[in-house]
């Protein structure tokens, strides 16, 4: 075997190994109600409101195309998939500078599928789950979220909501402390992964419930994928998500990489 054919195999094996042996954990956190609420709206002449289509579609078209073209991480979803989502349900909450929109925050009810984890969230009737929130560079550090998060509580309280659910990635240090300091507390941890080609997920949330969503072939469709053959044939009645011909519909994305979830951007 020639020295090339050797690293490609060694490269390979690397590329397989990571997935065979993979963990995952995110941290979950909640929010009460009943609670004081501890967000404080900026007051620099900025106005906080539900996303509205079609009225809204080019301002959003806007800061999409800004995260497109900056966000090697947070990866935008598109309007097409913005206007799908607010028909299923959704709610999304903006903040606006001069009628300029410079950050979002989504929420989803009922149930949401997470990428990280290859699982879907099953919410109760009085849940919400809050994700997927981005603002512009330029104007972070200035509570842009806790405007909107604060706006859709006045909104959505009223109607029986009763509980904000939200998750960091577990290595993701400063967004967790900043849910700490909103005052939303640590629900538990899920867990999910592969152990040689045998799935697993520790759901650590006594009060969340979570469906798994890969079924006994997802690791190698995974594999497959990773190496080449995007086109591999699905081979189990149970796919990698609940539209798999939407790929990471639930991360906030279109076909984009996946992008870590909810890393708070205040």
């Amino acid at each position: 075997m020639s020295i090339h054919n050797a690293t490609g195999a060694v490269s390979t094996l690397r590329r397989i190994g990571r997935y065979i042996f993979s963990r995952t954990t995110m941290v979950f956190y909640e929010y009460h109600y009943n609670n004081p609420s501890p967000w404080s709206c900026p007051r620099n002449g900025f106005v906080f409101r539900p996303l509205a289509m079609p009225s809204d579609h080019d301002s959003l078209s806007e800061i999409l195309a800004i995260q497109e073209g900056t966000e090697h991480v947070f990866r935008p979803i598109d309007v097409e998939e913005a206007a799908r989502r607010l028909e299923e349900g959704e709610a999304c909450y903006i903040g606006e500078d001069a009628g300029r929109i410079v950050g979002y925050s989504w929420f989803a009810k009922g149930e949401k599928y997470i990428p990280e984890i290859e699982s879907t969230i099953r919410l109760r009737p009085s849940d919400l789950y809050l994700y997927n929130s981005y603002i512009l560079k330029d104007y972070r550090r200035r509570n842009i979220v806790g405007g909107n998060v604060d706006a859709a509580r006045k909104d959505l309280v009223p109607r029986g909501f009763t509980r904000e659910i939200t998750a960091t990635m577990k290595w993701n240090k400063a967004a967790g402390g900043s849910l700490l300091k909103a005052k939303f507390q640590v629900a538990g941890t899920v867990t999910a992964g592969y152990f040689l080609t045998f799935r697993y997920m520790i759901n650590g949330c006594g009060n969340i419930a979570f469906r798994n969503e890969t079924g006994m072939f997802g690791l190698y469709r995974k594999i497959f994928r990773r190496l080449g053959f995007p086109s591999v044939r699905q081979v189990s009645s149970c796919p990698d998500r609940p539209d798999d011909g939407v790929p990471g519909r639930g991360a906030g994305m279109s076909e984009k990489p996946l992008a870590p979830r909810r890393e708070l951007l205040t």
